[in-house]
């Protein structure tokens, strides 16, 4: 036992070494600003570390990733990551972004945040990055638990599946656990390998929940992504986090001659992390007339849900989003947005929103009678502004419980009956569809009546006739 803990003491003294210890710190104490050329050169800062072999990152044409290779912390507070990028001479990818966690690994409570990157400098396939909006905290042990980098998604090389509507990054592992600390006024930097997800996401999407009659068409857009997991036989996710962006936009339509179609982005909403459980429910308004509300739960398996949205619709999914779900095991319905159709004679106004950067940060999973909780790696994707599937008015009516049709009846012969009083043609036509009922009304009570009525001309008939006595 005391032999095994002198060789692990040896090791990590040796990956010390090798990480670079306090010879790689020099080359971080750096103020100049991310804007500047005075962060010194990415080779220049690997090469004060006598271990570091050049020689070892070859390039490669046909390998398309980003690798992170080392990390460190600046004087200033900065983060900066160091990046093996071995088709550099072919393909100048640039990483966007890293999933990370400031925790130590073995905590239960783990969060994962997506944490955007500005490159520096670089020289061949190696790059240098500072993490952006980051600052290093003042505890005297600091975590970096980095499951993933992402750099823009290539078409030329990538591939995805087709059920995707649109997707903005591809996601590599990186699987490194770093300790930074100091020991005797020297920073000290222990790494280790640690394991991660492998998501594979296979579709994204919207299903549509129309909220009812209004003065204008209102609806609710329901998000969601659909995914396999390669590496772990998951039988049940009980929480997540997942990062998105909500990109909302105004869509301007004009009918006249020399009109057209234009579009801005009026605002986004980014969620670098967005913590999902198996017990939150998510849902629809239904507040108009012939509304109806439905709800959802945001973690559920393929299965319920296309069985829920396909009771909840006569419409169908496309083949292509049907081969999307068949490959998928698990979907997260992450978030509800406004679809919103204003028109006049001669224009309109749509309001509606995507989601972009959807990827899946961390799962907390039951996978073969084991609990985990773990970082995750996968690309980010979005969603557009088609819908996958509608509910619409005539789903809602039809799902709705035959009080709440009769209460939408009533709603509707109140409001027409309102609406006479300032409309005299809505008075004309309300009057003969009301002479209408009444002729229904009546040949119904006639049909009704009608055996009643044989029945006492019967009796009647066999009824014998008394002579009244006259006096």
């Amino acid at each position: 036992m005391k032999t095994k803990r002198i060789t692990q003491i040896f090791l990590c003294l040796a990956l010390l070494i090798v990480m670079g210890g306090e010879m790689i710190l020099s080359a971080f104490s750096i103020t100049a600003s991310a804007e500047s050329t005075g962060y010194t050169n990415v080779l220049t800062d690997l090469q004060k570390d006598s271990s570091f072999n050049p020689d070892n990152y070859p390039a490669k044409e046909d390998d398309t990733s980003v690798q992170v290779i080392h990390i460190a912390e600046g004087e200033n507070g900065e983060l900066f990551i160091y990046v093996y990028q071995p088709c550099d001479a072919k393909k100048d990818y640039k990483a966007k972004f890293i999933n990370m966690s400031l925790q130590n690994p073995v905590e239960k409570n783990l969060q994962y945040k997506l944490y955007s990157l500005t490159w520096l400098n670089s020289n061949g396939v190696f790059d240098k990055y500072i993490v952006n909006d980051f600052t290093v905290t003042s505890s005297a042990e600091r975590y970096y638990n980095i499951a993933t980098v992402y750099r823009p998604y290539d078409k030329t090389v990538d591939t995805s599946s087709e059920a995707i509507d649109n997707i903005q990054c591809k996601g590599f592992a990186v699987g490194q656990y770093w300790k930074a600390y100091y020991y005797n006024n020297v920073l000290f930097y222990e790494a280790k390998h640690i394991d991660v997800v492998d998501i594979e996401i296979q579709a994204t999407g919207t299903v549509r929940y129309t909220e009812g009659f209004k003065l204008y068409v209102d609806s609710c857009d329901s998000h969601y992504v659909a995914f396999s997991i390669k590496n772990y036989n998951v039988e049940q996710i009980y929480d997540a986090d997942i990062t998105y962006t909500i990109n909302n936009y105004e869509k301007s339509t004009v009918y006249t001659v020399g009109g057209g179609t234009t579009t801005k982005l009026t605002s986004s909403e980014k969620k670098d992390s967005e913590y999902l459980s198996a017990k939150e429910v998510g849902s629809n308004d239904g507040d108009g007339w012939l509304g109806k509300k439905y709800s959802w739960y945001r973690i559920t398996d393929v299965t319920t849900f296309k069985k829920q949205v396909e009771e909840d619709s006569n419409d169908t999914f496309s083949q292509e989003e049907l081969d999307g779900l068949a490959k998928s095991q698990f979907v997260f319905r992450f978030a509800e947005t406004e679809y919103r159709l204003v028109s006049s004679p001669n224009a309109s106004v749509s309001y509606y929103s995507e989601a972009v950067n959807i990827g899946v940060l961390r799962l907390h999973f039951l996978s073969d009678g084991q609990f985990y909780n773990l970082g995750c790696v996968s690309d980010l994707v979005g969603t557009d502004s088609i819908p996958e599937l509608t509910v619409d008015l005539l789903d809602n009516i039809e799902n709705m419980e035959i009080w709440e049709k009769l209460y939408a009846l009533l709603c509707l012969i109140v409001f027409l009956i309102i609406l006479s009083f300032f409309f005299s043609p809505i008075k004309a036509v309300l009057k003969v569809i009301w002479e209408g009922i009444k002729f229904i009304f009546s040949m119904l009570c006639a049909i009704i009546t009608l055996p009643i009525q044989l029945i006492q001309q019967a009796f009647s008939k066999d009824k014998p006739h008394r002579k009244r006595k006259r006096r």
